[in-house]
This record gives structure tokens, sequence and C-alpha cells, in this order.
């Protein structure tokens, strides 16, 4: 059998896989005249692992045939395109997925549950981000790094992260500047941490401010970057303040005069029996 002939015969048996591995294939299906054998070397080589990567498993063995793997590659693609990615950037995770023996039924929920996750967040993520940095950004863009946290290209990751941040700061009433948003960042807050951190801060503060105005300046209210240095940076003064806060409450219940320095976080005029 010729070369060319045995690249046709593989060509239409095996019309997957792609043009260098039908070529490597036909020398040895030339010299053994035998489909099969020539599958098999293909499947040993080096090339293979470059044409169908994450398929072989460490023992060696495969976890899809050439027309598995195929399908499950488009359907990943097909999946991510679906949502206005370019599905070039998630070669990677898909990689991954087939690594960690992920199925494309799951990979296509967890796609989809990523998606779900961030499209309420996108309005504000997106009003944070022309706030911060005074042009528009796309939701496929906000997508595109939330599936692949490797887009990490020059400070584009960082930008998206502050703009969540900052979105789900909005979400809850909060205005905060770019340099708040990125201290937040670098203290390791992502979206859904920032979100808590804020549900939190709304009830925090409201009961700061309404304990403040009892019992000491209400004329210089406790806000979000307060109580970020209390509950992100761990700032001992403003946590000190705010324990006295609560304890002067607790003790206005026994009629003790007393009252808050609140630069020192001391509290005065308990010894009075």
């Amino acid at each position: 059998m010729s070369f060319d002939a045995a690249v046709a015969s593989l060509t239409g048996r095996y019309p997957w896989l792609p043009p260098a591995a039908i070529r490597m294939m036909a020398e040895s299906f030339v010299e053994h005249g035998d489909p099969y054998i020539a599958l098999g070397d293909f499947r040993q080589s080096d090339l293979y692992d470059s044409l169908y990567p994450g398929n072989r498993r460490p023992d060696g063995t495969l976890r899809y045939d050439e027309g598995g793997y195929y399908v499950y590659v488009e359907r990943a693609r097909a999946a991510v395109a679906s949502l206005g990615v370019n599905p070039s950037i998630f070669e990677g995770q898909i990689v991954e997925a087939l690594e960690g023996n992920l199925g494309i039924d799951e990979l296509e929920f967890r796609i989809d549950q990523t998606y779900e996750m961030l499209i309420d967040a996108i309005p504000e993520t997106r009003e944070a981000w022309r706030a911060f940095y005074g042009y528009d950004i796309s939701p496929e863009a906000i997508f595109a790094v939330a599936l692949d946290p490797e887009l990490d290209t020059l400070i584009l990751k960082g930008q998206i992260t502050e703009a969540q941040i900052g979105g789900a700061g909005m979400a809850q009433g909060f205005s905060i500047g770019q340099s708040f948003a990125e201290q937040l960042r670098w203290a390791g807050l992502d979206r859904e941490a920032a979100a808590n951190f804020f549900g939190e801060g709304s009830i925090q503060l409201e009961i700061m401010n309404v304990l403040a105005a009892r019992h000491s300046d209400p004329d210089d209210p406790f806000d979000i970057e307060e109580f970020a240095e209390a509950a992100i940076f761990y700032n001992p003064e403003v946590r000190r303040w705010m324990r006295n806060m609560v304890a002067q409450e607790r003790m206005s219940f026994f009629g003790s005069p007393y009252r808050l320095d609140r630069t020192t976080g001391v509290v005065t005029g308990l010894i009075e029996s």
C-alpha cells in the first residue's frame, strides 16, 4: 500500500483525527498493514500527548478514545462560546478538567453556575469599573477572568477584582474609591468575600453609629473604612474602640456615669459609686 493510499484509508476510518496524526499512522500502516497497530503506535507517541493533552492517565491508560476526546473538548468550547467568551482562553481549564476526571456534563454545569453567580453582580461591577478607571468593560471580559483565574496579564485581573469589590459595596449601598478597593484586594478579598464583608459592615455600622450617638461623638460617624480597619486589617485601636462602645452600652443599664475617649479607646468616669 502506498503512503497516499494509507492516508486516504485512515482519514476515512478516523475522520476526527488531525492530519499530523494521520500522517504518522500512515507510516505504520504502510509498514504493518494494520490500522489498529498504526493507532496503537500513534497513542504511544509524544505527538499524541501534544494533540490530546490531559487524556493520558498517570498509569498510561487513556481517559477517552479520540472521538470521545473530540466531543468533550468541543462541548466545553461550545459552552464557553455560548456565553460570549472566546473559548481559546479556556483551553488550559479544559485540560485541567480532563485531568481531574471531571465529566463533560459536570463541566458544563459548572460553567453555567459560574455565569449565574456573576450575572447578577455584573451591573455593579461595571459601574464600579467606570468609576475607578474611567471607561467601560464588557460582561464577557468579567466572565472570562472568572472562568480562568490565570488570566492576570498586566493588572487586568486585579482591576476586575477591584471592580467586583466595588460592585459588592454598591450592592450594599457603599460608594468606595478605587484605592480602598485595592487595599481590600491586597488583603485577599474577592467578590464573594467582599459581599460578605459589606453585608456585615452594613449591620455593624448601624449598630456602632447608634452607640456612638448615644455615648461618644455623633459628629464623627463610624464608616466602612473604619470597619475594614477592625475586621480586615485588625487595627487594635479601632477594635478596642468597638469593644468599649459595646461595653459602655452594657454598663449604661446600671446607671454608671462614664464617657469614652474615641482617640484612645479608654472609658473614664467608672469609679464613682
